[in-house]
């Protein structure tokens, strides 16, 4: 294997005053070229700015089939590529490969850096063997390090039309400052990286829990030091390093002794640390979990989920409150089934996991060397679950008597009338999963939109087809699926549309949260009149909901600090503010959590100049009640006199249906 690493010194060495000069120069080509390379019109770009210091431009480019046939680069491609090579020779660091290379020497990057709110803030980016990248670093003046760097991929895919389509891409990264770092954490260690790893641990060890136990007090007083001494990277590698504990337990622990792990391995959660820190330590424990006898007894099972809209966009991405009635039932109880097939080529990994209530986690299914697979479940009837694997192809299936063939390349099944048909109507949805693909890029792991225009037309088709499958299958479970996933996204009038008491699917367990969520809106619904509700301040005033309504517009934005997509409505929000205020429209965030101090220094470092309250008890507030709050992102729009204009709008569709008001005025 050939593999081009080069670092020319650690990531944080300074060079030598003699070189800086020559340096410099560099960093100023370097500069010039990526500012041509953003500004060329041969293909789509889109720009994002995760934090100070950081910034992300994502690309992607339609190629002709001669240029895809050919393997040439698009000319601003190949000019930028062009750059690193000639400038990088004078970088501090340099990291490249490309996928002729063989395996990449790296599976992850992690950049870090000081935030005026969250300690430190931490991005994550995969370096897949077949990208291409380019990384280098320039020690300026003062020490200002800047890093550029390029990644990009080949793509051939078919269209919702079965026509070829081939594509490159890619996004460029520049990151500049004095405190931001590089944590490369590669193949043989990247915490979080292997979520199923469901227990093949052996029976409880004694021995094993003691050294566990022992291990995870030396790493948690480890953290208080380096906390006491601000030491984040020092606190983030404790974290990393009880991770890798977990992971790597061949043991069963009893409930005591799972109790016990946990209550020390809490002592390094603080709300102020960073997000991926808090989310490493929660996956620790989930493994831990996993290898022990704790269970959830039944009752009342309330469940913190995101919703599932098409192609996880985040115009529509929410966090929702789901609520459960989890009493066993002596007709319900699991069944072992059967599910075998062939993975596509290529695929090292295959995981099945339930999907709807009884929740579980995800099982590995061994792959055969001849590609085959066959696995053997437990699960109630019309349970549903879905199998993924390493490539991203994933389906989902119902339990029923009839054993399930899958052949997960071609996406058919032999199976149930039920399940065939099922696979045909997620064939219908992934045509535009497929047709997406032209207006977006998910590169980063994420789907990020490329055509705003575009891809905001193919969801609202989308979503059409899938209200079309849900009236075409209310006899049978499929409906129930659809509706669990995208519940959520719908207004008031929508859902009720595709809602019937006296259908099959209406009593399916995945109904639950949507029957739940569909009688709170009705305390939100367009036309009613508005709830007074008593309310506080960031300074500890109280304040009442009275003393806005009546004076224009008042715009009520249900969010959280932790919550990505609460927050991602902010810049959105600010240009309604700012365009708006001055014409009736009072925005008034309503914060939905308990931390009075992390939410009043937010709005402070965020400049979020708008009014503010909460009742800091998060969806068990009185607000939230009032409203039949249980997800967020939400609004509730009040009209002059007091009733409800429109709810169940976020993003876009807010943004239209408020500058249709105010430029009716």
């Amino acid at each position: 294997m050939k593999t081009i690493l080069t670092i020319i010194t650690s990531l944080l060495l300074t060079a030598t005053a003699a070189a800086k000069g020559t340096e410099t120069n560099s960093s100023e080509a370097m500069k010039k070229d990526v500012e041509r390379f953003i500004k060329a019109d041969d293909k789509k770009t889109g720009f994002s700015h995760p934090g100070t210091g950081h910034y992300v431009w994502n690309f992607k480019y339609l190629l002709n089939e001669s240029d895809a046939a050919s393997g040439r680069l698009p000319q601003s491609l190949k000019k930028i590529d062009r750059a690193f090579e000639r400038h990088t020779g004078k970088a501090t660091t340099v990291l490249t490969h490309s996928p002729s290379d063989g395996d990449s020497p790296f599976h992850w990057l992690s950049f870090s850096w000081p935030d005026t709110y969250w300690s430190r803030i931490c991005f994550r980016y995969n370096m897949r063997d077949d990208f291409t990248y380019r990384f280098a670093t320039f020690t300026g003046p003062d020490s200002l390090r800047t890093l550029y760097g390029i990644v990009w991929r080949r793509e051939m895919f078919y269209d919702k039309d079965s026509l070829p389509c081939h594509t490159i891409d890619g996004y460029l990264i520049k990151m500049t400052g004095r405190h931001w770092r590089i944590d490369d954490l590669n193949t043989t260690y990247v915490p979080g990286r292997n979520q199923s790893n469901k227990s093949k641990a052996t029976p409880t060890d004694t021995t094993a829990f003691v050294e566990l136990r022992e291990k995870t007090k030396y790493i948690t007083g480890l953290y208080a030091t380096h906390k006491a001494n601000n030491d984040e990277r020092g606190c983030d590698a404790a974290v990393y390093f009880f991770h890798k504990l977990a992971e790597d337990l061949e043991s069963t622990l009893t409930v005591k002794q799972f109790d016990e792990i946990s209550d020390l391995a809490k002592k390094m959660y603080t709300g102020s640390s960073t997000c991926q820190r808090n989310n490493i330590l929660v996956k620790a424990l989930a493994s831990l979990q996993r290898k022990s006898k704790k269970r959830f007894l039944p009752g009342e099972l309330v469940r913190t989920t995101y919703n599932k809209p098409f192609m996880k966009n985040e115009f529509q991405m929410k966090l929702v409150s789901e609520t459960y009635a989890c009493s066993k039932e002596t007709d319900r109880q699991p069944v072992k089934r059967n599910i075998s097939g062939t993975v596509a080529p290529g695929t090292s990994k295959l995981t099945f996991k339930p999907i709807t209530y009884p929740f579980g986690d995800y099982n590995n299914i061994a792959i055969g060397e001849d590609g085959s697979f066959t696995y053997t479940y437990e699960a109630e009837p019309d349970q549903m679950f879905e199998i993924v694997d390493d490539k991203g192809r994933k389906y989902a299936v119902i339990a029923d008597t009839v054993p399930i063939v899958l052949d997960m390349e071609h996406r058919s099944i032999n199976a149930s009338d039920l399940n065939m048909k099922f696979m045909a109507c997620q064939n219908r949805i992934h045509d535009y999963e497929r047709e997406a693909k032209k207006y977006t890029t998910d590169i980063e792991m994420y789907t990020q939109p490329m055509d705003k225009d575009g891809l905001l037309a193919l969801i609202d088709s989308a979503d059409a087809a899938t209200d079309n499958i849900i009236r075409a299958n209310m006899d049978n479970p499929i409906a129930a699926y659809y509706l669990s996933g995208s519940y959520a996204n719908m207004s008031y009038g929508r859902l009720g549309s595709l809602l019937d008491s006296t259908r099959v699917y209406a009593s399916h367990r995945a109904m639950m949260p949507v029957w739940q969520f569909y009688r709170n809106m009705e305390k939100r619904r367009p036309g009613r009149m508005y709830t007074d509700v008593e309310l506080s301040d960031p300074d500890g005033k109280t304040r009442r909901l009275s003393e806005y309504v009546g004076h224009g517009y008042v715009l009520l934005y249900f969010w959280n600090i932790q919550d990505g997509a609460s927050r991602g409505e902010i810049p959105m929000l600010k240009i309604m503010n700012r365009r708006y205020k001055d014409d009736g429209l009072n925005i008034i965030g309503v914060y939905l959590d308990s931390d009075h101090n992390n939410w009043a220094r937010y709005v402070e470092k965020r400049g979020i100049h708008w009014t503010h309250l909460s009742n800091l008890k998060g969806f068990d507030s009185e607000v939230a009640r009032a409203y039949g709050i249980t997800s967020m992102p939400e609004y509730v729009l009040i009209g002059p006199d007091g009733r409800i204009v429109s709810s169940g709008l976020i993003g876009h569709w807010l943004q239209e249906r408020i500058e249709e008001i105010f430029n009716k005025k």
